[in-house]
C-alpha cells in the first residue's frame, strides 16, 4: 500500500471513478515523463456538461500520479465552491482564543475589524477555535478588507483532501509542518534571522539507490542540477527541499518540498514535486516571478533570498540511512499529534467535505509560520517582525 494511504491505490481509484460518474463529472489525464525511469506527472482536468470545472496534479509512478491528480483536482473543485456560515467576530476575540494567534501578522492588521469566521474543533484538546474565513478561504471577500494588506495572508494552507478524513487531516498535518518549516529556513537562512531550524545540503550520491536514479534522470530531462536541502526542525519530523536552478532555462527556481515521518517518503515528494513544477510552468510562473521583482526590487536581502542561491552556502552533508516504517494511517497520525502535543502545539481542523470516497480538510496550527506564502508571490511578513515589534 502507498504510504499514508488508508487502502490500496486500485481500490482508491475505483472509489474516484464512481465518485465521478455519481457526480456527473468527466476526467481527462495528460501525462509528463522523465527520460530514462518511469517517473510521471499527470495532469487530470475535470469537466461537467463539457465544461471544466477544475484541475489537479499527481506525480510518482505506478498508480499513484493519477490518484493523486484526481483527488487535487476534486480538492480544488470542491475547496472552490465552499460555504461558509454566517458568524462574524470581533478580531480581538479572534486574538484572545489562542497563544499562538497573538503574533499572527494577518490578525495585526485587522485588530479594529469584525470579520466573518469558520469554526475549527481541536484534535489533541476538548476546545473550538474560530478563524477569518478571507483567511482560510482565497475566494471568500471581506468587504472591509479587500484592500487591506491581510489579504496577502490568505491562502489554501492545511488544505488536503483523502479517502478519509484520517487520511486527509494526515496529508494536512504534514502540509503544515512543511510550510512551517520551509518558512523558518528561510527566515533563518535568506534573511540572518535566528529560528529553531538547522539545514544542510545533500550528497546526492549518498541518497539510496531509488532516490538517486530518481534525481539523475530528473536533472537529465531538465538539463540542469537539482539540489537537495534537509531541514531539521524541533519536532525531528522529516522535513526536505528540492530545488532545480538554471537560470538560462528559466528566471525562477523551482522547487519542491516533503514532510513525513518516512524520511525517505518526504524525499521523493520534495524531488517530484519540483520536478512537477518544472513540467507544468508557464505564464503564472512568469507573472509571480515578475510579481516578486516588483515588490522586493528596492530591498536587496529580500530579493537576495528569492533567488534561493543561499542554499549553496550550507555545509554538505551524506544522507542517513533511511527506517522503512511499517505503521497503519491511523498510528502515523496518531503519532505525529502526539509529537507537536508534546511540544504544546495545539492543532485545529474543519471538515470541509467527507463523502465514504472523498473527504476534504483543513487543519489549522495557531502558532505556525506563512512566511513560505512569500515564494509564491505575496507581500507578507515572518512572525518574528510582530514578536520585535512588542
Amino acid at each position: 500500500m502507498q504510504f499514508e494511504r488508508e487502502c490500496e491505490s486500485t481500490t482508491a481509484h475505483e472509489n474516484i471513478s464512481n465518485f465521478f460518474h455519481n457526480s456527473g463529472m468527466k476526467a481527462i489525464f495528460k501525462s509528463f515523463f522523465s527520460i530514462d525511469i518511469g517517473l510521471q506527472i499527470v495532469e487530470c482536468k475535470l469537466f461537467k456538461n463539457d465544461v471544466e470545472i477544475s484541475v489537479g496534479m499527481g506525480k510518482g509512478s505506478g498508480k499513484e500520479p493519477v490518484l493523486g491528480s484526481e483527488f487535487e483536482s476534486l480538492e480544488h473543485y470542491y475547496y472552490n465552491h465552499q460555504r461558509h456560515e454566517k458568524n462574524v467576530r470581533s478580531v480581538i476575540d479572534i486574538i484572545g482564543q489562542n497563544n499562538g494567534l497573538a503574533s499572527d501578522p494577518a490578525l495585526e492588521f485587522v485588530k479594529e475589524y469584525y470579520v466573518n469566521v469558520d469554526s475549527f474543533k481541536s484534535i489533541n484538546k476538548n476546545e473550538n477555535l474560530f478563524y477569518p474565513s478571507f483567511l482560510n478561504d482565497t475566494n471568500y471577500v471581506e468587504t472591509d478588507l479587500k484592500d487591506n494588506h491581510s489579504s496577502n495572508y490568505s491562502s489554501d494552507n492545511g488544505v488536503a483532501s483523502g479517502s478519509s478524513v484520517a487520511e486527509a487531516t494526515m496529508h494536512s498535518i504534514n502540509e503544515l509542518i512543511e510550510r512551517d518549516t520551509i518558512s523558518k529556513f528561510l527566515i533563518k537562512y535568506g534573511l540572518n534571522q535566528n529560528q529553531d531550524v538547522i539545514a544542510n545540503l545533500i550528497d546526492i550520491n549518498s541518497l539510496p539507490s531509488r532516490l538517486r536514479r530518481l534525481v539523475f534522470s530528473i536533472e537529465k530531462t531538465v538539463n540542469a542540477e537539482l539540489e537537495l536541502v534537509k531541514i531539521i526542525n524541533i519536532y525531528s519530523i522529516p522535513t526536505y527541499m528540492a530545488v532545480i536552478i538554471n537560470k538560462q532555462i528559466s528566471p525562477i527556481s523551482f522547487y519542491g518540498s516533503g514532510t513525513s515521518l518516512s524520511e525517505e517518503y518526504a524525499i521523493e515528494r520534495a524531488i517530484t514535486e519540483a520536478f512537477q513544477l518544472f513540467c507544468v510552468s508557464g505564464k503564472e510562473d512568469k507573472n509571480i516571478y515578475y510579481r516578486i521583482e516588483k515588490i522586493w526590487n528596492n530591498i536587496p536581502i529580500m530579493k537576495d533570498m528569492l533567488t534561493l542561491n543561499f542554499i549553496n552556502e550550507l555545509n554538505k552533508i551524506e544522507c542517513s540511512k533511511t527506517k522503512k516504517i511499517e505503521l497503519s494511517l491511523n498510528d502515523l497520525l496518531n503519532k505525529e499529534v502526539e509529537i507537536l502535543s508534546s511540544h504544546r502545539v495545539d492543532i485545529f481542523r474543519r471538515v470541509i467535505l467527507n463523502n465514504k470516497s472523498f473527504s476534504l480538510v483543513q487543519c489549522l496550527i495557531p502558532e505556525f509560520e506563512r512566511f513560505n506564502l512569500v515564494l509564491e508571490g505575496q507581500l507578507v511578513l515572518p512572525r518574528i517582525a510582530i514578536d520585535n515589534s512588542k
